[in-house]
Order: C-alpha cells, then structure tokens, then sequence
C-alpha cells in the first residue's frame, strides 16, 4: 500500500479528505494528513469501553453493575454495563434520537427506552448513553473529563474532543463532511452531541496512538496499566462469538481480529488490528458512501491491508 494507491482510489470513490494508517510490528506507515480531524462517530464506543475497562481496573466501577434500575426504573430488569458495551442489552434505538446537529435532553432520551429481546445482538446508542449517564451519576462529573483524565491525558491524545455545538469546530482543522453525491453536507459539519454513543472527534495520529494503546493492552504492555486480564475482556466474546466489548472479532485461534467502525453523515471510518501479529490499520475519511464501508473507500483500503497478511 502506497500514497499512489491511496490517492487513486480517493478518486474513483470522489473521497475529499483521508488519512490511512498502517502498523505492521515497529513499522509504522502513515498517509495522509494525520493532523487533519475528523468526526470518528461510533468510534467513540471504542473509547467508551476502553474506559470503563480502566475504571474496572481501578476497582471503580464493576462491569455487572445493574444500571437499568438506578436509571430507568425497570423493575425485575439484569442488564448491567457489559451488556450496553456488548450490544446484548435488548435497549432498542429510536433512529430520531441520534440525528446529526440536534440535541435531546437525559430525561427524554431515558423515556424514549425501550426493550427488546435480552441477550441478542441489537446495536444501540442508547445503551452506551445510558452507560454514560450511570458513570456521570456515579462520580459526578461529566463524561467527558472522566475519558479526558483517565484516556486523553495519560496518552496525550490531544486532538480527541467531543463535540456538543458547531461554536466548538475550527474550521482549518476540522474537516467538512460530504454526502453520497460528493455535495458538502447541510450545516458542513454533523455533530452528534452524545459522547459516550457517538460524539468524539480526532485526528489520524492520535487515533493511532488509541489503537495502539489497545494492541499493546491485549500484549500486557498497557500505558494506562490496565491488566492484560481484563484487556482481554475486548476479544472474549459473549453471546455471539464475533461480538467483543466495544468491538467485533473475526478469526480463530492466534489470528483474531477486532474492528469498531464508525459512521455518520458526511463521514465514514474504520479501524482494525490483529495484536497477535502487532499489525493494525486506521481508514479515516470525510465522505458518507451512502454504502457500508466494506463497499467504499474504506473497505478497498481494508482488503488491500488484509491482502498482506499470512
């Protein structure tokens, strides 16, 4: 993989803006303006997992705790933090909650909960809300500060912020999101204003550094000194073999893969790493293909990284 093939495949999707990042053992290949930002969209979830696998650590919090009953009133209902970060909580989304440039206040959010099967994958922004809205009941403080003194300062992630109003975008850094059609998006920028779920922003080199953080964890080599046990816990899977903390897997054996996308209007993203092999890559792009990233720019980005793989 080379700036040529980067730079080509920009243009057959009509992808304006892109940063591509490539480690394979202490080879480190970056492409691409890593100090432009990006919106990293459900990336976030990453983050949010890799928190409270900190706080777990720290004994601060327990990973069973049953936080329905504390936040929603739900009575006889087991869901705990592991299955809001898992995606098996039953919590479904209301799509209209979590539209771009738009804010929905805790009350209404939480009244907008409701429940479907336990234990089955359901993808849900509203679980890791409510993941949020139990760390800031628990420790009062924001979110936000919580992630930025146990993740974004030990790793001088200095880039990552999450952003709640377009006040907060600077405009020579921050790039504008673009549609299916290659037209700039309403409003040049989507924000998502629930951190926890989707509302964290960066650039490619400290998305780098995330992955690598993770990747160095899972090898008992963690800067956040996290356990290499409880590192584990992102590619032990529960309910569905492919379903991680935070993360999917694929692969058996010493070759397991994990992945978080991320997606949202006007940009599309993905990230993935075997840690076996310290091998890892970042895609990140401000284009919406209106298609899974799989068929767009990032997934040829992706295919190409796995086509070098034994």
């Amino acid at each position: 993989m080379d700036d040529y093939f980067i730079k080509h495949k920009m243009r057959e999707y009509d992808v304006r803006a892109s940063f591509v990042g490539v480690q394979s053992g202490e080879v480190l290949q970056l492409l691409g303006d890593d100090s432009k930002v990006y919106n990293l969209c459900s990336i976030s979830k990453l983050v949010t997992s890799l928190l409270c696998l900190k706080l777990f650590s720290q004994k601060k919090i327990d990973l069973t705790s049953k936080i329905c009953e504390e936040l929603l009133n739900f009575e006889n209902v087991e869901i705990d933090v592991e299955d809001c970060l898992r995606h098996v909580s039953g919590i479904e989304d209301i799509e209209e909650d979590f539209m771009p440039n738009q804010s929905i206040s805790k009350n209404k959010l939480l009244s907008n909960i409701k429940l479907g099967e336990y234990g089955k994958f359901l993808y849900s922004d509203h679980g890791y809300m409510i993941v949020q809205y139990f760390l800031e009941q628990k420790f009062g403080v924001k979110f936000e500060n919580l992630v930025k003194q146990y993740i974004f300062a030990p790793l001088s992630l200095n880039s990552f912020k999450y952003i709640n109003h377009r006040s907060e975008i600077d405009a020579k850094t921050y790039c504008i999101g673009y549609d299916p059609k290659g037209a700039p998006i309403k409003e040049s920028y989507s924000i998502y204003p629930y951190p926890a779920a989707c509302g964290l922003w960066g650039n490619g080199k400290d998305i780098m550094i995330l992955l690598q953080e993770v990747t160095a964890g899972l090898r008992g080599e963690s800067a956040l000194k996290i356990d290499q046990d409880i590192y584990s816990l992102f590619m032990k899977s529960k309910y569905e073999k492919w379903l991680g903390i935070g993360c999917f897997l694929e692969g058996e054996g010493s070759i397991v893969e994990f992945s978080s996308l991320g997606w949202g209007e006007g940009y599309q993203s993905i990230l993935a790493s075997i840690p076996s092999q310290n091998r890892t890559i970042v895609v990140l792009t401000n284009k919406d293909s209106g298609k899974h990233q799989l068929e767009s720019f990032c997934g040829d980005v992706y295919r190409s990284w796995v086509s070098t793989i034994e």
